[in-house]
């Protein structure tokens, strides 16, 4: 692998892995994240209580 390859390919790794802590401190210890193939997140937070708590939680991954 040559030189811009790989360093490329560390910098879309550190990148990631940023995303994931993001994503990480805006949900809540129930709540499950996962990473599916490369760069595609899903998050199973259950909504318990008001409707607008999955508008809340997209909101605080957009500013965050």
């Amino acid at each position: 692998m040559d030189l811009i390859l790989s360093r490329a390919l560390h910098a879309l790794v550190a990148t990631l892995d940023r995303v994931a802590d993001r994503i990480l401190r805006c949900t809540r210890v129930r709540d499950t994240v996962g990473r599916f193939g490369g760069d595609e997140f899903g998050i199973i937070a259950p909504i318990q209580h008001q409707p607008d708590d999955a508008a809340r939680l997209a909101r605080k991954l957009l500013e965050e």
